[in-house]
């Protein structure tokens, strides 16, 4: 079984009588795989997040919109390491509590990409790390533009990600002249760009056929 990513970042956890919106998901950018889910704690005009391991998380209940979370406690949550905003949280992911609490706005991706890029490769060659540039929010990846080998397909409508493991394995890409998307396997992506698109190996002709 799997899930839409849309679906998942649309979702609601359910903590006890508690309720946080789930802001965005983080990947690992080796092996693309959901680890982590920054949580709205705030509110209006102190807007605060938490983000934590997927590992925390329970069951979904796609109907609800709710996605459980019968061991995230709002005691642990209030007693959780803060971040003030300056500087980085925590140098390395391996160093990071099970929760973090702070006004990481838009930085959280950032610092945890660096984080997750720093140990993924720290016994590859220098000269053959490449830095995953900006690909570790998982809201990213929808509305990218996709190239084949005839020129654009489209654009990234959506992600298909395993319910089981939250590892990505189909993209689903739609444009014009198609009533809907097409799914396709991510072992058909060639790369990322680092200007935002995706490049696939496949033509028109084999997406239509999709």
């Amino acid at each position: 079984m799997t899930y839409r990513l849309t679906r998942l970042l649309n979702l609601t956890v359910a903590a006890g009588d508690d309720r946080y919106p789930v802001r965005t998901l983080l990947c690992d950018p080796a092996g693309w795989r959901l680890r982590h889910a920054a949580l709205d704690i705030g509110g209006w005009w102190n807007r605060h997040d938490v983000v934590v391991s997927l590992s925390r998380l329970g069951r979904i209940d796609a109907a609800e919109g709710l996605w459980h979370a019968p061991e995230l406690t709002r005691d642990e949550i209030e007693a959780a390491a803060r971040w003030s905003g300056e500087g980085a949280p925590l140098e390395g992911l391996s160093l990071w509590p099970p929760l973090i609490v702070g006004p990481f706005g838009g930085t959280y991706a950032p610092l945890l990409m660096q984080s997750l890029w720093n140990e993924e490769m720290a016994d590859v060659p220098e000269s053959e790390a490449e830095p995953p540039s900006h690909r570790t929010d998982a809201r990213d990846w929808i509305g990218r533009d996709a190239f084949g080998d005839d020129g654009l397909l489209g654009r990234i409508e959506d992600v298909e990600v395993t319910e089981d493991t939250y590892r990505f394995v189909a993209v689903v890409i739609g444009g014009e002249g198609m009533e809907t998307g097409r799914t396709v396997p991510l072992t058909a992506l060639r790369y990322l760009a680092d200007q935002g698109h995706a490049v696939f190996d496949l033509d028109r002709a084999a997406l239509a056929a999709m």
